[in-house]
């Protein structure tokens, strides 16, 4: 039934998955100041929320090469690009993301909507620090952030679970390798760090349950089960000094 997306699962990850972000935009959305996708790639979500982001503006961070490739196919399509959206090219390797924000005129301490989808996992650990201390730093009250990880036992290639045999290995022959995960259990204690906390964590189980299981209980589909998605908020504490 479902299409061939790489490993087992992983079609039915990424239809879960965008249902997830997507409800997190459609209830958070009009409350927010801003709005920052990292890593935004071909992301629509701008145009697709518009009336929910009508309010806020939106900074979409990516590389230079695939934010222009994205642009030159929006104006192929003649698909308007919302007033309120900015694009904010950024060389990860010789520029600093939080001075391009800055400059593209990102605002700390508002409430902002955060997302980083099919992200995390590709980046080294410094890296994962040195963002969410940037967004832990930026983040004003009622801020939201919704992203999604790799577990480590999945990069380890010692998981088990749907379609876990071989995911990682497979990303990292297609030269996307997974670099960054979090234990299973323990994506509360890596927020805490950066002055966030769960509101809600969706497994690749609950993810079936919520999605893909009909009224009468048949199963449409089996998601991968080597991540997880999770939403927090910004809580009143601040994030970990620098050491």
């Amino acid at each position: 039934m479902w299409a061939c997306l790489g490993p087992k699962g992983m079609y039915a990850w990424v239809v879960a998955r965008t249902r997830y972000v997507d409800e997190v935009f459609e209830r958070s959305g009009p409350s927010m100041a801003q709005v920052l996708i990292m890593g935004a790639g071909y992301d629509s979500r701008a145009i697709r929320f518009r009336d929910q982001l009508q309010s806020a503006r939106v900074f979409e961070l990516d590389a230079p090469k695939p934010q222009a490739d994205k642009r030159r196919g929006l104006a192929l399509r003649k698909l308007e690009v919302p007033e309120n959206l900015v694009f904010v090219p950024v060389d990860f390797e010789t520029e600093s993301a939080a001075e391009c924000l800055a400059g593209a005129g990102f605002v700390g301490g508002k409430a902002t909507l955060y997302l980083l989808e099919g992200l995390t996992m590709y980046l080294e650990p410094a890296t994962i620090d040195e963002t969410f201390r940037l967004i832990g730093s930026s983040a004003g009250p009622g801020s939201v952030l919704v992203f999604d990880y790799a577990y480590v036992s999945a990069i380890q290639g010692v998981g088990g679970g749907y379609g876990s045999e071989g995911t990682a290995e497979s990303a990292a022959k297609a030269g996307e390798a997974w670099r960054f995960g979090i234990q299973k259990g323990g994506v509360g204690e890596f927020l805490a760090r950066y002055g966030f906390e769960i509101t809600d964590e969706a497994s690749p189980e609950m993810l079936e349950r919520r999605y893909l299981t009909a009224p009468s209980g048949r199963l449409a589909g089996r998601v991968n089960a080597t991540q997880a998605l999770v939403t927090a908020r910004r809580t009143g504490v601040d994030p970990d000094p620098v050491t």
